[in-house]
């Protein structure tokens, strides 16, 4: 899915006359080295408010404690709202817009990983994606993996849903991405190749899937690592 026609094709940032930030950083604190935290900082952020990140080098947390914006994460505008937190992980392009006030939190990306491990869980699924991942290259049906894990592919999308906020199938691809950044990050593999390994037989498909999660084509976020 290609990017909005207005979306921001360089990094951006736009703090309106209203919007009113504090940061702490590593070096005012030495606190935050213990536990590796880069930076931790709070905005009251009031339109105009915009943050465009094409491929950071961190993770972050966001919790959104008063009033709603909108994030840009896995291809799609999600809204935010008072009481919700989410993580955005490292080099995958993310955005934030602000209708309201919202308030921040910013990790590194160290922090962000050990604290969030996007695919691996305790609940009782846990075993489905753990072989799912060392299996991206089949083709997965939404029976195929609840069969897998002896449930209903009703009860599994039900627990995807609570564990991970999205369907069996949208987390498999999710996966899939993960995969396919680490093999374009560490090999020199073609990207028909790379989207045959995480299950992908056309490379149109691949391509489409790629910049709707990651927000660029796969030959250019190889020339960008």
């Amino acid at each position: 899915m290609p990017l909005p026609a207005a979306f921001p094709k360089k990094e951006t940032t736009i703090n309106g006359p209203r919007t009113r930030r504090w940061m702490l950083t590593a070096g005012e604190c030495r606190e935050f080295l213990a536990h590796r935290i880069a930076r931790m900082g709070i905005d009251v952020a009031q339109s105009p408010y915009n943050l465009v990140r094409l491929r950071p080098e961190g993770s972050f947390i966001l919790a959104c404690l008063d009033g709603e914006g909108r994030m840009f994460l896995e291809g799609r505008w999600q809204r935010v709202a008072a009481g919700e937190l989410c993580l955005a992980p490292p080099r995958v392009l993310n955005a934030l817009h602000s209708a309201l006030c919202h308030h921040y939190i910013s990790l590194v990306q160290r922090l962000a990983q050990r604290a969030a491990t996007p695919w691996r869980t305790t609940s009782r699924v846990n075993d489905i994606w753990e072989f799912v991942a060392s299996h991206l290259a089949d083709e997965w049906t939404l029976p195929m993996l609840a069969n897998r894990c002896h449930l209903s592919p009703e009860h599994l999308r039900q627990l995807c849903q609570r564990e991970f906020g999205r369907t069996p199938m949208d987390h498999m691809a999710y996966m899939r991405m993960l995969r396919a950044k680490e093999l374009l990050e560490t090999t020199n593999d073609k990207v028909e190749v790379i989207a045959s390994a995480v299950g992908y037989r056309i490379g149109t498909v691949f391509s489409r899937a790629f910049v709707r999660f990651v927000g660029v084509l796969p030959t250019h976020y190889r020339q960008q690592r």
